[in-house]
């Protein structure tokens, strides 16, 4: 695997025993203690792709679709990302993994940290945040990510303590409220009536077949029975600092039951991963409301932002009644003879007017920056 890209496309590479720990330029060479040394190999033969570093800047969604454009077509089916550090300030919903789904074209399989072994030798995916603090271990650890639908949880994910699993990844909490994992974290809101759904759906499929250890993976739908799930919790992005709490729906229907009983579900999570909750209240939310809620859940709150409004859209406007102008009441006059009009220039193609280079792969496998055909 080539440790460039191509011009203005650099990565840095290193072969680690899970595949490669590919990073930003110009990051500090990685020591030799680094937990991705360790990172075991994926159980089902893939070739893990460690994305990123806790501390540095991840590398572009560019780079990477255009390292993964270089390889064998059989090959980008055989690949796992994890994600090392934080890759959510990308400027994509869906952070960095969404983003390279949509590039490349493609469903991939994205892992929520390293695939470490644990005091027992079992492997399990742990994350490892930007500030130097304790690592954990997310709820849903594995998702695949499909170019314009939301990131879907695959089996293996760790149970919820004290609530009764409903289906994949989602959980009763009372009444006809549900808890959810998402790639942020959880999802809280009201029952919702399942959607429609291909159930031919899944993860993406290896040469030969589908890949062992992910068969019933939910279906390749945004949302999936259970909450009813608006699009911003959906597709928050994963950040290994914050494990996130998500309130879908205005605040004020957060009764004294539900606020119990999230209560109790927070109080009972992992340390590791309770000293890393957040509560994300849904925009509008009031001071009073924010309060309530902190009294049950003592954790720190994000109040999403209010949508900006759209723009009107631009359209024809009808026409203003007003004064009869002088001129409106002359005769028509007889209309000037007209002149042949000089042939125009055919226009030059949108994609060549706007595509000055092009990427290339040359014959040793590296990407390049060439000039299309026709100019110099």
């Amino acid at each position: 695997m080539p440790p460039e890209s191509g011009a203005g496309l650099a990565l840095d590479a290193v072969a680690v025993p899970a595949g490669w720990w590919v990073r930003s330029p110009g990051d500090d060479g990685p020591s030799l203690d680094d937990p991705a040394f360790v990172a075991v190999p994926d159980p089902d033969g893939r070739t893990t792709l460690i994305i990123g570093r806790p501390g540095s800047p991840p590398p572009t969604a560019a780079a990477l679709a255009a390292l993964m454009g270089g390889l064998p077509e059989a090959r980008r089916d055989e690949i796992v990302l994890s994600v090392y550090g934080s890759v959510a300030a990308d400027g994509e919903p869906g952070g960095l993994p969404q983003r390279l789904a949509e590039l490349t074209g493609r469903p991939l399989l994205v892992r929520h940290g390293l695939l470490l072994a644990d005091a027992h030798g079992a492997p399990c995916v742990v994350a490892v945040a930007d500030d130097g603090g304790p690592p954990w271990r997310p709820f849903g650890s594995t998702y695949r990510y499909a170019p314009a639908t939301a990131p879907v949880l695959l089996p293996g994910h760790l149970p919820l303590p004290g609530l009764d699993e409903q289906g994949p990844g989602t959980y009763r909490l009372v009444d006809d409220w549900v808890v959810r994992l998402v790639p942020a974290g959880l999802l809280t809101g009201r029952e919702a009536s399942p959607p429609s759904a291909d159930p031919q759906a899944g993860p993406p499929a290896r040469a030969g077949g589908q890949a062992p250890g992910v068969a019933g993976a939910m279906p390749g739908t945004g949302a999936e029975p259970g909450v009813g799930v608006g699009a911003g919790a959906e597709l928050a992005a994963f950040d290994p600092a914050h494990l996130d709490l998500a309130v879908e729906g205005p605040a004020a229907e957060l009764t004294d039951a539900v606020l119990a009983a999230l209560g109790r579900l927070t109080d009972e999570l992992p340390a590791p991963a309770r000293r890393r909750l957040r509560v994300v209240l849904p925009a509008g939310a009031t001071e009073d409301e924010a309060r309530r809620v902190r009294w049950a859940i003592p954790a720190p709150q994000r109040v999403l932002p209010v949508p900006a409004p759209q723009p009107p859209v631009a359209g024809p406007q009808p026409p203003v009644a007003g004064p009869r102008s002088p001129a409106a009441a002359e005769p028509p006059r007889a209309p000037a003879a007209e002149q042949p009009a000089e042939p125009a220039e055919p226009a030059e193609p949108r994609a060549m007017r706007e595509a000055a280079t092009v990427l290339a792969v040359t014959a040793d496998g590296r990407m390049s920056l060439v000039s299309p055909p026709g100019r110099s």
